[in-house]
Order: C-alpha cells, then sequence, then structure tokens
C-alpha cells in the first residue's frame, strides 16, 4: 500500500529495534502513550529504565559496492530537550534493515552544534533536523558519515546504551 508505506516503514523499523534488543538480553515494551518515546527497555537486573526514540528510513543504493544512503528527520524540539533519551536510527535497504545508529540525544545535539551536521526545515508548525547518513563499506571514504563527520562510533552501537547487558540471552523473571 504505497499510501502508507511510511507508516509500515516505521512501525517494521520498532519492531526490528524491539528484536536486536530483546536479542541482548533486554526487556522491551512499548509506552501506552506515545509522547516522544517509541521503546522502553530495561534488564532485570537493572531496574534503570532507557527511553528509545526509533526513526526508520529506506536507504537508496549507491554505485559503490556495498554502500547506500538514507535519511533520517528529528523534531528540532525533541532534540534540544534534557533527558535521558536515546535514539535508535534504522536503516532499510531493499527490503532488510541493515544498519542502526544507537546515540543518546545529548550526544546528537552536541554534533548538530559543534559540527555543524544536518539541516533544519519546517513542516506544518513544527521545525525538524534532516540527517544525511553515508554508509560505505570499501575506499578511502569507508565507514559512516553524516555530513563530514564520522559516525562510526555509533553503528550498531548497542552497548553504548545504558544496563547493557553483561551476557546476551534472557533472564529468569521468577
Amino acid at each position: 500500500d504505497p499510501k502508507h508505506r511510511s507508516s509500515y516503514l516505521g512501525r517494521s523499523g520498532h519492531l526490528a529495534v524491539m528484536s536486536e534488543l530483546a536479542a541482548r538480553g533486554f526487556r522491551v515494551t512499548i509506552p501506552e502513550v506515545d509522547v516522544g518515546c517509541d521503546i522502553l527497555t530495561f534488564l532485570d537486573t537493572k531496574p534503570e529504565v532507557t527511553a528509545l526514540q526509533v526513526k526508520s528510513t529506506e536507504c537508496k543504493q549507491l554505485k559503490a559496492p556495498e554502500s547506500f544512503k538514507g535519511q533520517i528527520a528529528v523534531p528540532l524540539l525533541q532534540l534540544t530537550l534534557g533527558g535521558n533519551l536515546y535514539y535508535v536510527f534504522a536503516f532499510d535497504l531493499i527490503g532488510n534493515w541493515v544498519d542502526y545508529i544507537v546515540i543518546s540525544r545529548e550526544s546528537l545535539n552536541q554534533l548538530r552544534v559543534t559540527e555543524g551536521i544536518g539541516n533544519q526545515f519546517i513542516k506544518g508548525k513544527k521545525q525538524y533536523v534532516k540527517f544525511w547518513f553515508t554508509f560505505r563499506a570499501t575506499g578511502k571514504k569507508a565507514g559512516v558519515k553524516c555530513g563530514d563527520t564520522a559516525f562510526d562510533d555509533y553503528r550498531n552501537a548497542w552497548a553504548a546504551l545504558p544496563n547493557t547487558a553483561e551476557v546476551a540471552g534472557p533472564t529468569s523473571c521468577g
């Protein structure tokens, strides 16, 4: 259904992120009310809860082998608010979730300010920041970049989340 493609893509991205987290031993849940947080995650052994905002995109294949690019838009107000929030950007290429960027709100906003990444735009009455990511497997430009800024440290950086499980796999509630 082309009319609702972005809704299906977004939901699929949420489920892919939840699956990645569960495979790493996290408990995952979806808040009943979404006010800027899509997923809550925690471990049975650690009481702290981590809030995640998931953004998904369909990527465009580049000419170089195993290279692609995608864009993510984040509400400016959400990005600049304080508080413990992590973004997980999910990148779909030809129907497969191929990569993730895992980054704290604080780090992303700091990079936006200090490195000048992202372009602001207005949609309706809300301001957004659009980030363009390029993934290259080989050559002197290999790695992940947002503009000219390297994002390799945030690529599939699940271990950077607070309360990372020491050992992957489910734990018992009993």
